[in-house]
């Protein structure tokens, strides 16, 4: 998986999380926030295993650095585009 489909998946699930979270609030069901922590928290874990350079194999954290890196910041080698 690329860091950038690994980003987009770790987006949608924090949007989930946050529409779980406003579930919860909004319909008094405390159990949607339970749900919605798990579908973030899945979403946190697949973007440390899968947002890596493919050429040193380091944490990018490109959701934090910006989610267009042409290039690794650590070694300097050119990350795919693939979605």
């Amino acid at each position: 998986m690329s860091h950038k489909t690994s980003n987009f998946v770790l987006r949608i699930c924090l949007i989930v999380f946050l529409l779980f979270c406003g579930a919860a609030v909004l319909f008094e069901v405390p159990v949607f926030v339970g749900i919605g922590g798990v579908i973030g928290i899945a979403g946190a874990i697949q973007n440390f295993i899968y947002d890596r350079c493919p050429n040193c194999e380091k944490y990018l954290n490109s959701f934090y650095l910006g989610k267009n890196i042409k290039f690794c910041p650590f070694c300097g080698e050119e990350l795919d585009d693939e979605i």
